[in-house]
């Protein structure tokens, strides 16, 4: 018997751009390494990046919401952002000019999604109930998006930015982790 994710049509247009979110994720940090300008690393980041607005606002208003879509939504902003953080940190610590406030509050921001990662993928897996998607996560994807695109755009502003989008998504990640732990001791 097939479960009701299975049974939904999961191959719609907000599914596919949430799918170009995480398959952009490759070309992001290929565009990180090399060089690029600024201003076209930024534009690439921000054009994969809006398809998390678009794939949602087409899903709420096109009657194209699935369950199977907010599971892949919240596992797909996870390998981007993922990716994009590694990128950058990676590229900040082979170029010994870059400064080691940056390089840590990046770590910052990147324990949010080490902490969030896990969990995603083991309750999209294990078909276990799915967490609810919360302002602080949607907060903290904008801060976080804002703050990577001021950085890449090499805006100089951007360590409150980033500052911002690390305290935010600890506070994210933990109440994600809290939270999926009572669905998983429900069980």
């Amino acid at each position: 018997m097939l479960n009701s994710v299975e049974r939904e049509k999961i191959i719609n247009l907000p599914n596919a751009l949430t799918l170009l979110r995480m398959l952009g994720a490759p070309f992001l940090v290929y565009v990180i390494f090399s060089d690029f300008s600024h201003w076209f690393t930024g534009g690439v980041f921000l054009l994969f990046a809006l398809t998390d607005l678009a794939d949602g606002y087409i899903a709420r208003n096109f009657g194209l919401r699935t369950k199977f879509g907010a599971k892949f939504d919240m596992l797909a902003d996870r390998i981007f952002f993922t990716a994009a953080i590694l990128a950058i940190v990676a590229r900040l610590f082979i170029f010994p000019e870059a400064v080691i406030v940056n390089k840590f509050l990046f770590l910052l921001i990147l324990s949010r999604e080490i902490i969030a990662l896990p969990i995603v993928s083991f309750m999209l897996f294990a078909r276990s109930p799915f967490l609810k998607v919360k302002w602080i996560g949607k907060i903290t994807t904008f801060t976080q998006g804002a703050a990577i695109a001021s950085f890449l755009f090499g805006f100089s502003f951007t360590i409150y930015l980033i500052i911002i989008a690390a305290l935010v998504g600890i506070i994210a990640g933990l109440t994600y982790w809290q939270d999926s732990l009572k669905i998983l001791t429900k069980k």
